[in-house]
């Protein structure tokens, strides 16, 4: 049978390795958690099988354990193999929800064309639910970077920024000031539902806000890329990371058809900054500014 909870016989069922009721996809907006607790996973494991034993063997290569890193190696390809095979049919994924898409998309289980018919698909649910957060604690933190990797940055943006349930400002007009395991956290009294007030897992995806919005990623030692993506309907934004060697900052600011950015790379470091219309500056340490014209990012069809 296929589907996301059961795998047909094949030799490829030793590379999905199911482990029991977990706790999974925790809080998939739509989804009974608790029914979904107890129901076996092995599109989730086959996804995180071959992540996880693909980031086991960089680790043996960079100690010398090649020999183990090899087996690792074969493992997470043969991961990816079983998770295609038993998930994905005709360019799909079989089980038509966001975490999957998501997951799959973010931890490098498709390739070429299925993963552009994918990240469509996901593209597609995310205006059927009026740019509503489909995801629960393991996919949500991927979201938005997928969507804008994949040349859906309006998307991400529409995300971001929407302010219905389920949805991150959907927590600050409700009153939040941490941020909460669900995005509702009382009844229609005004009484506290059983969830906690303070629970990182929604609001991992605040990474997009650095390495995207802002465009602050690490790319080796003492080297960044600086690659901001304005969007939305947001006018500025500003994002500081005090990294092992010395801030880093990034700035922008949109004026009439301009954006303005602002940079500061540390003492002894150097990064490539790339702006919105492709243009490119190698760097040492310093602050510089910028300017260039806003435009229109293209998406896949």
């Amino acid at each position: 049978m296929y589907g996301p909870y059961y795998v047909p016989k094949s030799p490829l069922e030793r590379y999905v390795i199911e482990s029991g009721m977990h706790w999974g996809e925790w809080m998939e907006p739509d989804i009974d958690s608790m029914t979904e607790q107890r129901q076996p996973k092995p599109e989730l494991t086959s996804a995180y099988t071959h992540y996880s034993m693909g980031l086991l063997a960089q680790m043996l290569h960079s100690v010398g354990r090649n020999r183990e890193a090899a087996e690792c190696e074969a493992f997470s390809e043969g991961a990816k193999r079983a998770y295609n095979e038993f998930f994905v049919k005709d360019g799909h994924i079989t089980a038509p929800r966001q975490a999957p898409m998501v997951r799959a998309l973010a931890l490098g289980l498709l390739d070429g064309d299925t993963a552009k018919s994918v990240a469509f698909d996901l593209n597609r649910s995310a205006m059927e639910r009026n740019y509503t957060v489909g995801t629960g604690f393991l996919s949500t933190p991927y979201v938005l970077s997928v969507l804008t990797k994949y040349g859906y940055l309006d998307t991400a943006y529409k995300m971001l920024e929407n302010e219905c349930v389920p949805g991150w400002l959907a927590m600050v007009d409700g009153g939040a000031t941490t941020v909460w395991e669900t995005y509702v956290m009382f009844d229609e009294n005004g009484h506290p539902l059983v969830h906690s007030m303070n629970h990182y897992s929604p609001g991992a995806m605040c990474s997009f806000l650095y390495d995207t919005v802002c465009g602050i990623r690490v790319d080796g030692t003492r080297h960044f890329v600086i690659a901001p993506q304005p969007g939305g309907t947001l006018t500025h934004a500003k994002a500081e990371w005090l990294s092992p060697y010395g801030k880093v900052s990034s700035h922008w600011i949109r004026e009439n058809s301009e954006v303005k950015f602002e940079i500061t790379v540390p003492a002894n470091c150097t990064a490539e900054i790339t702006l919105p219309d492709g243009h490119r500056n190698t760097v040492t340490a310093g602050s510089f500014k910028f300017t260039c014209k806003e435009s229109k990012r293209h998406e896949f069809p």
